[in-house]
């Protein structure tokens, strides 16, 4: 896969995968994805080709997009400003097609993309499945950054 945002449009790396503390509950929680931090409006990319299996609003993600990539996998784009052109349930996406546009919509304290990846419907670690496009120095920062008992930026 690929990584949802390019790195040039990430102001950073705000959350990964693992127990985080909540920024508003203030307490420690399972933080099932990472967050990519960016402004609004930034494009956001289909990390892998597949189908669309939810285009819609939720109370909790805001603006998310569910994609089955096959083979057990599924990714999730959380809290969106908006959907790109034509993206719907159903439809058919290309790895690196644009999906939509990194927002501040839902339970969010701060514009950013929530991305999410499961196996076989059990969350795993979003890093492994995008390291693709990064260098090993990139993926090594990325990792330690990840490991880092950072906020989630979901409230």
């Amino acid at each position: 896969g690929i990584m949802p945002v390019e790195k040039g449009n990430l102001l950073r790396m705000a959350s990964g995968y693992g127990m985080r503390m909540h920024p508003i509950l203030k307490y420690r929680k399972m933080h099932k994805g990472m967050d990519f931090s960016a402004r609004r409006g930034t494009p956001i990319y289909a990390s892998g080709n597949g189908k669309i299996i939810r285009a819609n609003r939720s109370s909790t993600y805001g603006n998310v997009i569910y994609i089955n990539h096959g083979y057990g996998y599924e990714t999730r784009y959380a809290h969106m400003n908006k959907f790109a052109a034509n993206i719907r349930k159903g439809r058919k996406v290309k790895r690196g097609d644009l999906i939509g546009y990194v927002g501040n919509t839902g339970r969010s304290v701060a514009s950013h993309l929530h991305y999410e990846v499961l196996y076989k419907g059990k969350h795993v670690n979003p890093i492994d499945f995008y390291f693709g496009n990064l260098s090993a120095e990139e993926f090594t920062a990325m990792q330690e950054s990840s490991r880092l008992d950072g906020q989630s930026l979901e409230r």
